[in-house]
Protein backbone atom coordinates (compact mmCIF):
# COMPACT_ATOMS: atom_id res chain seq x y z
CA UNK A 1 0.00 0.00 0.00
CA UNK A 2 1.35 3.56 -0.97
CA UNK A 3 0.27 6.45 1.36
CA UNK A 4 -0.72 9.08 -0.86
CA UNK A 5 -1.38 13.04 0.36
CA UNK A 6 -1.56 16.52 -1.49
CA UNK A 7 -1.41 19.76 -0.77
CA UNK A 8 -2.56 22.80 -3.05
CA UNK A 9 -2.74 26.13 -3.02
CA UNK A 10 -5.38 28.39 -3.84
CA UNK A 11 -6.13 30.73 -7.16
CA UNK A 12 -8.18 33.85 -6.17
CA UNK A 13 -7.80 34.50 -9.80
CA UNK A 14 -9.35 31.21 -10.90
CA UNK A 15 -12.30 32.24 -8.18
CA UNK A 16 -13.16 35.44 -10.02
CA UNK A 17 -12.88 32.92 -13.61
CA UNK A 18 -15.00 30.54 -12.48
CA UNK A 19 -17.28 31.45 -8.83
CA UNK A 20 -20.15 33.44 -10.00
CA UNK A 21 -22.11 35.37 -7.65
CA UNK A 22 -25.56 33.76 -7.08
CA UNK A 23 -27.85 36.08 -9.63
CA UNK A 24 -28.66 39.55 -9.98
CA UNK A 25 -30.84 41.62 -7.44
CA UNK A 26 -34.33 41.70 -8.53
CA UNK A 27 -36.20 44.64 -7.42
CA UNK A 28 -39.90 43.35 -8.17
CA UNK A 29 -39.13 40.18 -5.46
CA UNK A 30 -39.51 42.85 -2.61
CA UNK A 31 -42.48 42.86 -0.56
CA UNK A 32 -43.62 45.73 0.76
CA UNK A 33 -46.67 44.10 2.52
CA UNK A 34 -48.80 47.00 3.56
CA UNK A 35 -46.28 49.47 3.35
CA UNK A 36 -47.73 52.55 1.23
CA UNK A 37 -45.51 55.33 1.79
CA UNK A 38 -42.86 56.04 -1.16
CA UNK A 39 -40.41 57.12 1.33
CA UNK A 40 -40.62 54.18 3.18
CA UNK A 41 -40.70 51.82 0.03
CA UNK A 42 -37.57 53.26 -1.26
CA UNK A 43 -35.92 52.70 2.17
CA UNK A 44 -36.83 49.13 2.11
CA UNK A 45 -35.85 48.92 -1.69
CA UNK A 46 -32.11 49.66 -0.51
CA UNK A 47 -31.65 47.98 2.25
CA UNK A 48 -32.85 44.62 0.20
CA UNK A 49 -30.22 45.45 -2.18
CA UNK A 50 -27.35 46.21 0.05
CA UNK A 51 -28.33 42.58 2.30
CA UNK A 52 -28.29 40.98 -1.57
CA UNK A 53 -24.79 42.76 -2.01
CA UNK A 54 -23.54 41.28 1.55
CA UNK A 55 -24.60 38.27 0.78
CA UNK A 56 -22.60 38.08 -2.58
CA UNK A 57 -19.52 39.37 -0.72
CA UNK A 58 -19.72 36.68 1.76
CA UNK A 59 -20.65 34.46 -1.07
CA UNK A 60 -17.26 35.10 -2.83
CA UNK A 61 -15.34 35.24 -0.01
CA UNK A 62 -16.22 32.11 1.71
CA UNK A 63 -15.56 30.65 -1.94
CA UNK A 64 -11.92 32.57 -1.74
CA UNK A 65 -11.25 30.81 1.67
CA UNK A 66 -12.61 27.50 0.02
CA UNK A 67 -10.21 27.88 -3.14
CA UNK A 68 -7.88 25.48 -2.10
CA UNK A 69 -10.34 22.63 -1.93
CA UNK A 70 -11.84 23.41 -5.40
CA UNK A 71 -10.05 21.74 -8.45
CA UNK A 72 -11.63 24.72 -10.79
CA UNK A 73 -9.15 27.38 -8.10
CA UNK A 74 -6.55 25.48 -6.44
CA UNK A 75 -3.16 24.09 -8.22
CA UNK A 76 -1.26 20.56 -6.73
CA UNK A 77 1.81 21.87 -5.33
CA UNK A 78 3.13 19.09 -4.08
CA UNK A 79 2.32 15.34 -3.63
CA UNK A 80 3.60 13.16 -1.00
CA UNK A 81 4.13 8.93 -1.43
CA UNK A 82 4.78 6.55 1.45
CA UNK A 83 5.37 3.37 1.68
CA UNK A 84 6.94 1.08 -1.28
CA UNK A 85 8.37 3.69 -1.90
CA UNK A 86 9.05 7.48 -0.60
CA UNK A 87 8.56 10.42 -3.00
CA UNK A 88 7.79 14.48 -2.56
CA UNK A 89 6.39 15.30 -6.08
CA UNK A 90 6.84 19.29 -6.52
CA UNK A 91 7.53 21.14 -9.39
CA UNK A 92 5.18 22.63 -12.12
CA UNK A 93 1.81 20.95 -11.62
CA UNK A 94 1.78 19.35 -14.74
CA UNK A 95 5.19 17.67 -14.08
CA UNK A 96 4.28 16.58 -10.79
CA UNK A 97 0.92 15.31 -12.29
CA UNK A 98 2.90 13.36 -14.88
CA UNK A 99 4.99 12.09 -12.15
CA UNK A 100 2.35 10.59 -10.09
CA UNK A 101 0.55 9.03 -12.84
CA UNK A 102 3.97 7.57 -14.02
CA UNK A 103 4.23 5.48 -10.40
CA UNK A 104 0.49 4.71 -10.42
CA UNK A 105 1.23 3.05 -13.74
CA UNK A 106 4.99 1.83 -12.68
CA UNK A 107 4.76 -2.46 -13.04
CA UNK A 108 6.99 -2.11 -9.80
CA UNK A 109 3.61 -1.36 -8.12
CA UNK A 110 0.63 -3.05 -10.08
CA UNK A 111 -0.90 -4.54 -7.35
CA UNK A 112 -0.15 -1.66 -5.20
CA UNK A 113 -3.22 0.71 -4.03
CA UNK A 114 -2.75 4.06 -3.10
CA UNK A 115 -4.24 5.06 0.06
CA UNK A 116 -5.37 8.87 1.29
CA UNK A 117 -7.58 9.63 4.06
CA UNK A 118 -11.14 11.63 3.38
CA UNK A 119 -12.01 11.54 7.15
CA UNK A 120 -15.88 10.78 6.32
CA UNK A 121 -17.38 8.37 5.85
CA UNK A 122 -19.41 8.98 3.27
CA UNK A 123 -18.58 9.60 -0.94
CA UNK A 124 -15.38 12.86 -0.42
CA UNK A 125 -12.39 11.37 -1.56
CA UNK A 126 -10.33 14.93 -1.94
CA UNK A 127 -7.11 13.55 -2.56
CA UNK A 128 -8.03 11.38 -6.31
CA UNK A 129 -10.64 14.13 -7.10
CA UNK A 130 -7.98 17.06 -7.48
CA UNK A 131 -5.42 14.47 -8.93
CA UNK A 132 -7.84 13.41 -11.83
CA UNK A 133 -9.47 16.65 -12.61
CA UNK A 134 -6.52 19.06 -12.49
CA UNK A 135 -4.81 16.21 -14.72
CA UNK A 136 -8.00 16.58 -16.95
CA UNK A 137 -7.69 20.38 -16.88
CA UNK A 138 -4.29 20.39 -17.49
CA UNK A 139 -4.90 18.11 -20.70
CA UNK A 140 -2.16 15.61 -18.72
CA UNK A 141 -3.42 11.86 -19.52
CA UNK A 142 -5.44 9.61 -16.71
CA UNK A 143 -4.93 5.91 -16.86
CA UNK A 144 -8.22 4.13 -17.61
CA UNK A 145 -7.05 2.27 -14.44
CA UNK A 146 -7.92 4.74 -12.09
CA UNK A 147 -11.82 4.40 -12.60
CA UNK A 148 -14.18 1.83 -12.28
CA UNK A 149 -16.78 2.72 -14.80
CA UNK A 150 -17.69 6.27 -13.26
CA UNK A 151 -16.67 5.65 -10.07
CA UNK A 152 -13.11 5.60 -8.76
CA UNK A 153 -11.13 2.10 -9.68
CA UNK A 154 -10.09 -0.43 -6.55
CA UNK A 155 -6.40 0.68 -7.05
CA UNK A 156 -7.72 3.85 -4.56
CA UNK A 157 -8.26 3.21 -0.85
CA UNK A 158 -10.06 5.52 1.49
CA UNK A 159 -8.88 4.74 5.01
CA UNK A 160 -11.29 6.68 6.56
CA UNK A 161 -14.21 4.33 5.30
CA UNK A 162 -12.49 1.40 6.55
CA UNK A 163 -11.93 3.48 10.22
CA UNK A 164 -15.30 4.38 10.44
CA UNK A 165 -16.98 1.53 8.79
CA UNK A 166 -20.31 3.22 7.46
CA UNK A 167 -21.02 5.49 10.69
CA UNK A 168 -23.60 7.25 9.18
CA UNK A 169 -22.72 11.68 8.49
CA UNK A 170 -19.65 10.45 10.85
CA UNK A 171 -16.39 12.68 10.13
CA UNK A 172 -12.85 11.96 11.91
CA UNK A 173 -9.73 13.86 10.90
CA UNK A 174 -6.74 12.26 10.91
CA UNK A 175 -5.38 13.19 13.96
CA UNK A 176 -8.01 12.65 15.80
CA UNK A 177 -7.91 8.59 14.62
CA UNK A 178 -4.29 8.28 15.23
CA UNK A 179 -5.18 9.44 19.26
CA UNK A 180 -8.08 7.55 19.45
CA UNK A 181 -6.03 4.53 18.51
CA UNK A 182 -2.86 5.55 20.70
CA UNK A 183 -0.84 5.69 18.20
CA UNK A 184 1.06 9.02 19.29
CA UNK A 185 1.96 7.22 22.34
CA UNK A 186 3.05 4.52 20.46
CA UNK A 187 5.03 6.16 17.89
CA UNK A 188 6.87 9.05 19.17
CA UNK A 189 8.07 9.47 15.73
CA UNK A 190 4.50 11.03 14.79
CA UNK A 191 3.28 14.30 16.72
CA UNK A 192 -0.68 15.15 16.69
CA UNK A 193 -1.73 17.99 14.62
CA UNK A 194 -3.95 21.37 17.15
CA UNK A 195 -4.91 23.13 14.83
CA UNK A 196 -5.09 26.40 17.47
CA UNK A 197 -1.61 26.35 18.05
CA UNK A 198 0.19 24.46 14.98
CA UNK A 199 2.01 27.26 12.99
CA UNK A 200 1.92 24.77 9.41
CA UNK A 201 -1.85 24.19 8.86
CA UNK A 202 -3.29 22.47 5.81
CA UNK A 203 -4.91 26.13 5.12
CA UNK A 204 -1.39 27.48 5.67
CA UNK A 205 0.89 25.06 4.28
CA UNK A 206 1.32 26.97 0.42
CA UNK A 207 2.68 29.92 2.40
CA UNK A 208 5.12 28.07 4.02
CA UNK A 209 6.23 25.78 1.16
CA UNK A 210 6.52 29.38 -1.11
CA UNK A 211 8.67 30.70 1.90
CA UNK A 212 6.01 33.29 2.34
CA UNK A 213 4.82 33.13 5.53
CA UNK A 214 4.70 36.96 7.00
CA UNK A 215 6.39 38.13 10.42
CA UNK A 216 7.99 34.68 10.94
CA UNK A 217 11.70 34.35 11.98
CA UNK A 218 12.46 31.63 9.75
CA UNK A 219 14.10 31.99 6.32
CA UNK A 220 12.35 31.11 3.15
CA UNK A 221 14.33 27.61 3.06
CA UNK A 222 13.29 27.11 6.39
CA UNK A 223 9.72 27.71 5.91
CA UNK A 224 9.70 25.43 3.34
CA UNK A 225 11.20 22.57 5.14
CA UNK A 226 8.61 22.89 8.03
CA UNK A 227 6.02 22.63 5.44
CA UNK A 228 7.51 19.23 4.50
CA UNK A 229 7.99 18.16 7.89
CA UNK A 230 4.36 18.72 8.19
CA UNK A 231 3.46 17.05 5.26
CA UNK A 232 5.74 14.21 5.69
CA UNK A 233 4.29 13.35 9.88
CA UNK A 234 0.67 13.21 7.61
CA UNK A 235 2.02 10.32 5.56
CA UNK A 236 3.37 8.65 8.87
CA UNK A 237 0.24 9.03 10.68
CA UNK A 238 -2.04 7.79 7.89
CA UNK A 239 1.06 4.77 7.52
CA UNK A 240 0.74 4.06 11.36
CA UNK A 241 -2.76 4.03 10.73
CA UNK A 242 -3.10 1.88 7.79
CA UNK A 243 -0.39 -0.23 9.42
CA UNK A 244 -3.04 -0.72 12.64
CA UNK A 245 -6.68 -1.33 10.64
CA UNK A 246 -5.39 -3.40 7.61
Amino acid sequence: MIILDIETRPRPDLVERFIKPQGQFDPDSVKFGNTKDPEKRKALLLQKEQDFADEQSTYMLKAKSRAALNPLTAEIIVIGLHGDITEFLSGSESNILQSFWATFMNPSFATSRFCFWSGSSGSESFDPDMIIRRSWILNVPVPAMAFNGRYLGSRWEDAAQRYLFGKHMEYCGLSRAADELGLFVENPAIFPKDKENDRVTGENFHLWFDGKMQDVPETPTEQSLLAMKYLRNDLLILDAITSRIY
